[in-house]
Formats: C-alpha cells, structure tokens, sequence
C-alpha cells in the first residue's frame, strides 16, 4: 500500500520548484522623492524602513534617490511608500525598476579627487580661514557633505575647472552627519556658514586673501577664481 506522505525526494523536488517562485516575489526599486535634495535622505530612509513592505532602505544621494529592497513586487508596494514619504513631506516624483541595492556612487563628493591641489578639511575644527588659504594661490574653500545631492555635482564641476587652472587650490569641508540638522552642528560649519542657505557652498579667495565669491553656483566661482591673480 503506498504511504500518504510524499517520499523525500519528491519533498525536495516540491521545494526546489517553489523556490524560485518565491523569490521572484521579491524586488527592488529606485524612488526618487521631491525634497531629498534638502538633506532629508535620513528622514525618508527611516519612514520607508517602517513598512512591512519594505526590507532594506539606502540612501543614495548622488543620484538623489533611495534604493529599495521589498518584500514582494514594487506594484503592490508603491501605495505605502508614497504615503510614507508623503507622511514626513516629500512627494514621490519617480520611480524606477533596480536590479539590486547596495554602495552605489562615490561616498562622499570628493571621493577619488586627483589632478590638481585638493585637500580636505576637518569638520570638527572652527579653523580660521587664513589658515586654509594657500599660498600664492587662489583658494576655493567648498562646503559640502555626503548628504547632499547637489554636492556631488559641485565638486565634479569645480575638480574639472581645477585640473585646467593650476593656479587654484581647492580645500573641502565634508559636513557629518546623516542630514543638516546634524551637519551644521560642526564647528567649521557654525563658523563659516552662518549666512549660508545650505551646503554646498562656496567661497572664493584671491591670492591675496581677499573674499572674490560667495555662494552655490561652481561656474560662477570658477569666474571668480580667474580674476583672483589681480592685485
């Protein structure tokens, strides 16, 4: 008489069928939420992390985008996240289907920074600036952090005028923290940008020490940097 149980290696086979079923169930997806841009990539994180439809989180602010790992597929998903981004005020402007998530991009804006005179400063310094600026050189002292979306594309444009301007010397302040609130703690930060909207940020110092620029736009700065030779 045959046995009601299923022998073992059907068992196996059963669940060997199944598996790929199962984990086709799972997905990742890329969001692109309005508001990321104002450093709030931690804040979003957290929310999104809190559903059940959502396994894993990650903050990819060059790309001003979160990756996220689901439990299941992103149709079914999308509903709670854009409630919960919604919830802490940042609309979901797009979204895009990812392979995977995981470290995507450079850390931070000046990661691999090379082919003219860069150096990074401590955020936990309230240096002086006459202390940073190089000598017979224009200085550009820039204020960023990993964070910020915006940054990453300010030190790319401000390392390509560089390369082509010998003549100028970047120094970074990398701000910490997972968002502004934390970053503009630093002391660097609480002695120069007490005046500034937001990183980035940029200032611009002639070979003399003489203040040439203040503000966000890297082109402008790099305008700056030309005229700073002058007496």
């Amino acid at each position: 008489m045959p046995s009601a149980l299923p022998s073992t290696a059907l068992l196996a086979a059963a669940l060997l069928a199944a598996a790929p079923a199962r984990a086709a169930e799972n997905s990742a997806l890329r969001v692109y939420p309005a508001g990321l841009d104002d450093c709030c990539a931690a804040k979003a994180a957290e929310a999104l992390r809190a559903l059940p439809e959502v396994a894993a989180a990650d903050a990819e602010p060059a790309e001003g985008a979160l990756c996220l790992s689901l439990r299941g597929p992103a149709e079914a998903a999308l509903p709670a996240i854009q409630k919960a981004l919604d919830s802490v005020g940042m609309a979901l402007q797009r979204h895009a289907p990812a392979e995977a998530c995981g470290p995507r991009g450079p850390r931070h804006p000046w990661e691999g920074a090379s082919g003219f005179d860069f150096a990074a400063l401590p955020a936990d310094q309230a240096f002086a600036v006459k202390d940073v600026l190089v000598a017979g050189k224009v200085t550009i002292l820039e204020f960023g952090a990993p964070w910020c979306a915006p940054c990453y594309g300010v030190a790319a444009a401000l390392s390509a005028g560089a390369r082509q301007r010998p003549h100028v010397a970047v120094r970074a302040v990398s701000l910490p923290g997972p968002d502004a609130v934390v970053g503009f703690r630093a002391p660097a930060a609480r002695r120069h940008l007490s005046d500034a909207p937001g990183v980035p940020w940029i200032f611009v110092y002639s070979v003399k020490g003489r203040l040439l620029y203040a503000g966000e736009d890297p082109a402008l700065a790099l305008a700056a940097a030309d005229k700073g030779l002058a007496p």
